[in-house]
């Protein structure tokens, strides 16, 4: 039995397709992995990253310990199912309201063997699957920076609406993550997309995805850490950050 504390406002539990799972973030199962995401695929994710073991923990233990947000592993079921260690990338949730039952992506980053693969596409249905009809949520933000076209991108791919620009949001960006094109900016404009319960419901989002979940998925049993280089200079469309 796992002793765990995930401390979320609301019940999780792992969700799955065929190929991808979803479960809580722990770190005694889940480091590792953690720690494997480049120290590139941080650039673009605020404060957090690139991690030692002791920032690695220190940064999921402020996730765990607020209630609002939500760290998840994502699994790659092909790769699990030899025996060996399946961990694709982190999800994490945050500002999850049970009030105004809305919720924001904090952090998206996938392993870079995984990018251009299904791998996003059945995380990211999992979890608006689950926010939108097991939780009732009625809204999901998705924002990036605005250089992050390849994050924005992605968000436009699976169905977000544009929203805005959110100039100088989230404070200051770190010296060492300043974009190269403008150094001397202190703070950063956001890019804002959201999807509503309507959205998902009502718009087709949730049906495209299920066809895409039909569709044939890369054998990641053949992906190497060879390839993570080769698949990351295809352009990431999947690490996106506050």
């Amino acid at each position: 039995m796992n002793l765990y504390d995930i401390n979320f406002v609301f019940p999780f539990k792992a969700l799955q397709t065929d190929y991808v799972r979803l479960e809580p973030f722990i770190p005694s199962k889940h480091l590792e992995g953690f720690l494997k995401l480049p120290s590139e695929s941080w650039q673009h994710l605020g404060e957090l990253g690139p991690h030692t073991e002791e920032t690695a923990l220190k940064d999921i233990e402020s996730y765990r310990s607020d209630s609002s947000c939500l760290l998840m592993a994502i699994i790659d079921l092909q790769v699990e199912i030899m025996g060996k260690d399946g961990f694709a990338g982190v999800y994490g949730l945050i500002e999850v309201d049970e009030e105004y039952m809305d919720a924001v992506f904090g952090l998206i980053n996938i392993l870079p063997k995984y990018q251009r693969t299904h791998i996003n596409t059945h995380s990211m249905y999992l979890i608006l699957k689950y926010l939108f009809e097991d939780l009732n949520m009625i809204r999901v933000q998705y924002d990036a920076v605005v250089h992050n076209s390849q994050s924005i991108n992605s968000a436009k791919r699976f169905g977000f609406k544009y929203e805005g620009i959110c100039r100088n949001l989230n404070g200051l960006v770190p010296m060492n993550k300043r974009h190269k094109n403008d150094p001397h900016r202190k703070s950063q404009d956001m890019w804002l997309a959201s999807m509503t319960d309507h959205d998902w419901f009502q718009s087709n989002i949730k049906e495209k995805f299920k066809e895409r979940l039909k569709l044939p998925v890369v054998d990641t049993t053949k992906l190497n850490d060879v390839d993570e280089q080769t698949i990351l200079d295809k352009k990431d469309d999947s690490n996106r950050g506050k």
